[in-house]
């Protein structure tokens, strides 16, 4: 609720905290809490190494969520994943 009242009045805030203290389901039960359960968009800017965890963590916290990951769109050669796509989890798993 820290985060839930201060967004109610000036439509942002700030969760700044150390790695691996949970900031990442913070964000999301906030931002569902904020949004009272309404459809809400967020835009997650995330180093490469946590966007599968970021995904995860989205689809198994929030209800009816839908995660889209945008990879390599700058680097047209690159020969693994590019463009825009939905995940889905799957036994755990993001797909």
């Amino acid at each position: 609720m820290g985060v839930v009242k201060p967004l109610a009045q000036a439509r942002s805030a700030g969760i700044v905290a150390e790695c691996g203290t949970g900031t990442t389901l913070i964000l999301l039960t906030n931002a569902y809490v904020a949004a009272e359960g309404h459809p809400f968009t967020a835009l997650v800017i995330a180093p490469s190494h946590l966007t599968a965890k970021w995904a995860r963590e989205s689809l198994q916290t929030v209800p009816q969520a839908r995660v889209f990951l945008i990879d390599g769109v700058r680097d047209a050669g690159c020969k693994s994943r590019n463009g825009f796509q939905e995940v889905k989890l799957r036994s755990g798993q993001i797909v």
